[in-house]
């Protein structure tokens, strides 16, 4: 977390713009929606779930790949809680879609001999079964528990279930009784033989980066530090610094478009800016709608006025404008 190093908004403004596009539906990419004050219109430039929850990799609808959006973030509660803060709201940020999708979504629309099933399989009287349904194949194996398993105990800690007929809970005990029936075939505490299908090199460590991540989740739960926070997470920082960005090498006749340096600790969105820039010697060099334009050699210099709210700062930087780069 590091929360007192010049980094801290940096590292943090990347680590939930990152957390919310990974969740993004392709409606939320021009929404007006805020998570931790982040308007997804503004923070997204793209979608990774489609709009029914279920994720596409590999060319496949993959269910593998659904709970890696759910168990990849929600791990990341624990290391909040750990940390004493609380944990921001983008880390279940549709993450109730996705999890609805696995135990509500008719997969028949994938694959018409699956209609009316679901990729969470229910027993005949409507129990929560281990086996998982791939409506398009899985190229991983049919042995996987353990990222289900993990999405269950997450979907249970944050109640993603609650519009569920058969909960995250019911799963998650289903599950363990294959988990445990896995381990149970061999005396070293590995959890797959030579036979089995799932073809991940690492399915050991796999198997165990999901076991402790629940361990941890669940800790955090028992010990009360389970807290959605909507909040920023960016630290208060003023506006400082700012200087005309620029490349080393400029040519007659070069058109480039001009950018902007603040000191770093300040994280905004572009739009909350407000950027001028000035050439102290138009014959040389001018700037038009955000373009540098290289009109005749010569030196000259590039003043940039950032304001910021209230808050105004400026910075200049010379250049020189070489003769045709032939």
């Amino acid at each position: 977390m590091m929360p007192n190093h010049e980094n801290h908004n940096l590292w943090m403004y990347k680590n939930l713009e990152l957390i919310i596009s990974s969740y993004a539906l392709p409606e939320d990419v021009s929404s007006n929606k805020l998570v931790n004050r982040f308007r997804l219109k503004e923070i997204l430039n793209g979608s990774n779930i489609n709009s029914d929850g279920t994720v596409v990799n590999h060319n496949i609808i993959h269910p593998d790949y659904q709970t890696s959006v759910l168990t990849q973030n929600m791990t990341k509660a624990a290391y909040f809680a750990f940390g004493g803060v609380e944990i921001p709201e983008a880390l279940v940020f549709n993450a109730k879609k996705i999890y609805s999708a696995l135990i509500t979504l008719d997969i028949g629309k994938f694959n018409e001999n699956m209609k009316g099933r679901h990729i969470y399989e229910r027993n005949p009287d409507g129990s929560a079964s281990a086996k998982i349904n791939y409506p398009t194949g899985t190229d991983w194996g049919v042995d996987r528990q353990l990222n289900f398993f993990t999405s269950d105990v997450f979907a249970h800690v944050f109640n993603l279930d609650r519009d569920c007929p058969v909960k995250a809970i019911d799963y998650a005990h289903a599950r363990m009784e294959v988990i445990l029936s896995m381990q149970a075939r061999s005396d070293t505490g590995q959890y797959y033989q030579a036979g089995d299908s799932d073809s991940y090199s690492l399915r050991e460590e796999w198997v165990a980066f999901h076991l402790i991540n629940t361990y941890l989740v669940l800790w955090a739960e028992n010990n009360g530090r389970i807290t959605i926070s909507t909040d920023t997470f960016l630290k208060p920082a003023p506006l400082r610094t700012a200087l005309p960005l620029l490349p080393d090498k400029i040519y007659v006749g070069n058109e480039l478009p001009i950018g902007v340096v603040v000191n770093k600790d300040l994280v905004v969105l572009p739009k909350d800016l407000k950027v001028k820039y000035y050439s102290s010697n138009e014959n040389i060099a001018v700037i038009e709608n955000g373009v540098f334009k290289a009109i005749e050699p010569g030196q000259c210099e590039i003043t940039v006025v950032v304001e910021y709210g209230k808050l105004k700062a400026s910075g200049t930087v010379s250049i020189t404008i070489n003769d045709y780069n032939y």
